[in-house]
């Protein structure tokens, strides 16, 4: 289908009505499903989530999001097994429990908990943060949080009148009660708050360093994902300045980055490392991911080839072939 033959509302429909069949999908199905080559597809796809007719995950499969109707929502279980073993780990336990308290967590299970937006969904109630699991809906996990008591019909009350007599003492009686109670609801409550600042003095320099590891762990994330990014950014701007067109990320790193890319209308896979030395690993790594696509394979890295592995290639160019040969046994 050529670019002029493009019936944008015949390809909407196709999309929806696979993905409606289908559920979650990756851009590079969808393309292949309609006829059309990813960047298209990827801006219908775009234009239907803008128009409210799909979502689109946060979860990455292969570096690429996946695109569900709202009615498919459940089906994004099928894809936890991408989410790294942390992540996965978190994702079972809310489901298993359904809601979660997000300060009775462990430090790994809160950071992750954050990190699963299409899974875990915040509650805030009371100044609290709580967490359900995304097939839970809000409601039901309130009443696991917070039970309501069921209602006791009350037992009719049966007035006796007491005799003249007997009226004041009973009056004083109560009147003493109402006091005494009184005294023992301020005592009580007097001893709620002796444990509770009991309990903060006893705690506080294990609370003073949970709250420092918390933080060292957050920091340590989000420099993970600021290296992550920038070398994916890195690789996008020397595209842009060699005028190669980048068609779509495959998979990408702090170290590393696969994507597909054009050519003078020629696609390649293109292997990109963040080192000074390729090396002949780096090169027979690129060199399977594009057998796999089905695609030649274009290398590049910040520093040059090493010689060992420019003398590999050199050898490589110039063998005829490997045979064998039988060794004749002595008679």
């Amino acid at each position: 289908m050529s670019q002029q033959q493009i019936d944008a509302k015949y390809v909407k429909e196709r999309l929806i009505k696979y993905l409606n069949e289908r559920g979650p999908s990756l851009p590079v199905n969808l393309a292949k499903h309609v006829g059309l080559n990813s960047l298209f597809t990827s801006a219908f796809l775009s234009e239907l989530s803008e128009e409210g007719h799909l979502k689109i995950s946060d979860m990455k499969v292969g570096g690429s999001p996946l695109y569900y109707p709202k009615n498919k929502v459940a089906m994004l279980e099928n894809f936890t097994n991408h989410l790294d073993a942390k992540d996965r780990e978190a994702c079972l336990l809310l489901k298993e429990k359904g809601v979660l308290d997000d300060q009775q967590q462990t430090p790994i299970v809160r950071v992750a908990l954050r990190g699963l937006k299409d899974f875990a969904i915040p509650i805030k109630k009371d100044e609290k943060l709580y967490w359900r699991y995304f097939l839970v809906n809000e409601d039901a996990a309130l009443e696991k949080l917070f039970p309501k008591a069921k209602l006791i019909e009350p037992v009719p009350e049966i007035k006796i009148e007491p005799k003249k007599e007997e009226a004041g003492e009973i009056k004083l009686q109560i009147k003493q009660e109402k006091e005494i109670n009184k005294i023992n609801d301020e005592l009580e409550e007097k001893r709620k708050e002796l444990e509770k600042l009991k309990s903060e003095i006893l705690n506080f320099p294990k609370n003073k360093k949970e709250a420092k590891k918390q933080e060292i762990q957050k920091k340590s994330v989000k420099r993970k994902e600021s290296a992550k990014e920038k070398f994916l950014s890195e690789i996008k701007q020397t595209l842009d300045k060699k005028s190669i067109e980048l068609v779509n990320v495959e998979q990408y790193d702090r170290k590393q980055v696969f994507a597909r890319i054009k050519i003078r209308n020629v696609e390649y896979l293109l292997a990109a490392y963040d080192k000074k030395k390729v090396e002949a690993a780096d090169i027979m790594r690129a060199y399977k991911k594009s057998l796999a696509l089905d695609l030649p394979y274009y290398i590049i890295s910040k520093g040059d080839t090493s010689r060992k592995t420019k003398e590999i290639i050199e050898a490589y160019k110039k063998l005829a072939a490997i045979e064998s040969f039988e060794q004749n046994e002595e008679q």
